[in-house]
């Protein structure tokens, strides 16, 4: 293996979410997968995206994840989230507080909250394993947004393009909760910018 293609745990560690997202570990080494962008979209939740709160998820972190995709997810039981097709995902695995490697390596519904964005920092350089939003529940995402290593995954993929004017390359991203629409909004957004 190359140095080029080999990427440390410290340089990973200081990889923004998007780029994390197309990262898969493997024994020796981190590669890059092919689907990057369509395997795990990133998920928003518009009633936490600004909150300030340095430690630990808010206590209806759950709540609003059930109100951002009313779609898919019906209620909170418990300590569960239950899906429309009955289907039951804890919360909180009972591990209790977990390191940062932890929390990317096994992590539970509740880490996904458990850093939250800061409010009005603009251009400061976030603390080291401070990353918003990387913490991610695969079984969550596969659910909801299918694997993206099984037949017929990229049917429910549409062609966005990313900053049209400048160049305008094409990416699939998926359409399921409006998701490509919305990544098309933000790339029509930032191709405004000079």
């Amino acid at each position: 293996m190359g140095t080029k293609d080999a990427i440390s745990s410290a340089q990973k560690q200081r990889l923004p979410p998007m780029v994390e997202i197309g990262m898969t570990r493997q024994k020796s080494r981190t590669t890059v997968s092919r689907a990057a962008l369509m395997c795990v979209p990133v998920m928003t939740f518009p009633t936490l995206a600004h909150t300030q709160a340095p430690a630990g998820p808010p206590a209806d972190a759950a709540e609003a994840l059930v109100r951002a995709y009313p779609d898919f997810l019906e209620r909170i039981a418990a300590n569960d989230i239950v899906w429309k097709d009955g289907t039951r995902m804890p919360i909180d695995d009972g591990k209790g507080a977990k390191g940062f490697d932890a929390m990317l390596d096994d992590p539970d519904i509740k880490d996904m909250f458990s850093m939250q964005y800061p409010l009005g920092e603009k251009g400061l350089a976030p603390a080291i394993n401070f990353d918003p939003g990387r913490t991610r529940y695969l079984p969550l995402f596969k659910k909801m947004y299918g694997d993206c290593q099984a037949v017929g995954f990229m049917s429910n993929a549409a062609s966005v393009v990313w900053l049209p004017s400048k160049g305008g390359k094409s990416v699939e991203f998926t359409r399921i909760n409006g998701a490509a629409a919305a990544l098309q909004k933000v790339s029509d957004e930032l191709d405004k910018l000079p």
